[in-house]
């Protein structure tokens, strides 16, 4: 008879335990919701706020999204509970369609990102990558969903075991999709292939010449500096670079155009054309 209500008092006691768990679980799949609706731009701000707040999320600041990919989400989102946790944050998390996990911070809570990147790991199988949009307003999430899968792939494209936040991107913008990205680089071999064949074949520097022309804005004596030459050998240079590419050097879309180009002449591309 002792074993026998032993054996029930123990059942009750792990009843009573899974009623907080259940709860959790509903409250995390209710949350999840609300955050869907949020990122569709579905609510109001109003609305938002008061739901927010209600649930102990500060919203004083705005919002971030963080996006993380690799492995499981479901497993991701479960590490990222645990970390809100410790910080006394719900978990306003959902799966999106491809395998990636988004959930919801404060705006100044940059720092508990890196916490559940960084803890993100030990519930993934495979290597995992986050993405940090900036801070938004409440009816901005749309934008700041945006923001965030834009940086969880350039975090991926890149192989960053860190959290890249999308105002780490600032002037790479146009590099964070992959189809944009393959355009640049197609635009930056047919612009700066005859260059570097010249550099190759000559032993010259066309291509660093004409990155510090741009990037100074085409003033002879700072961009002579910065290549450690004098101003006259610049001058040659460019004349250089005006006839082998045939163009209009004082143009500014042509000098924007070669910027955006240069800006994608990276080691994989210099390697597919040589």
């Amino acid at each position: 008879m002792d074993h026998l209500l032993l054996g029930h008092a123990a059942s009750l006691v792990a009843l009573e335990a899974e009623k907080p768990l259940r709860l959790r679980d509903e409250q995390h799949r209710v949350n999840g919701m609300f955050l869907r609706m949020l990122l569709n731009g579905a609510v109001t701000a109003p609305a938002a706020h008061e739901h927010l707040n209600e649930s102990g999320f500060p919203v004083r600041d705005g919002i971030r999204v963080l996006a993380l990919r690799g492995g499981d989400p479901r497993h991701l989102l479960e590490g990222a509970g645990e970390v809100l946790t410790e910080r006394g944050l719900p978990l306003f998390g959902m799966v999106r369609e491809g395998g990636c996990a988004a959930l919801l911070l404060p705006g100044n809570h940059a720092l508990t990102a890196r916490g559940v990147g960084d803890a993100a790991p030990a519930h993934a199988r495979t290597r995992t990558w986050a993405g940090l949009s900036g801070i938004h307003a409440l009816d901005d999430g749309p934008a700041a969903l945006r923001e965030a899968l834009n940086a969880v792939s350039v975090a991926h494209s890149r192989g960053c075991r860190e959290v890249v936040s999308v105002e780490s991107l600032a002037g790479q913008v146009l590099f964070t999709t992959p189809e944009t990205r393959r355009v640049l680089e197609s635009l930056a071999v047919t612009r700066l292939g005859p260059l570097a064949s010249y550099d190759v074949s000559q032993g010259t520097e066309l291509i660093d010449s004409l990155c510090a022309f741009l990037e100074h804005h085409g003033q002879w004596e700072a961009a002579s500096v910065a290549l450690g030459v004098h101003r006259h050998t610049l001058r040659s240079r460019v004349e250089w670079i005006r006839s082998l590419l045939d163009v209009d050097l004082d143009s500014a879309h042509v000098r924007a155009e070669l910027l955006l180009a240069l800006s994608a002449w990276q080691e994989p591309v210099r390697d597919a054309k040589h």
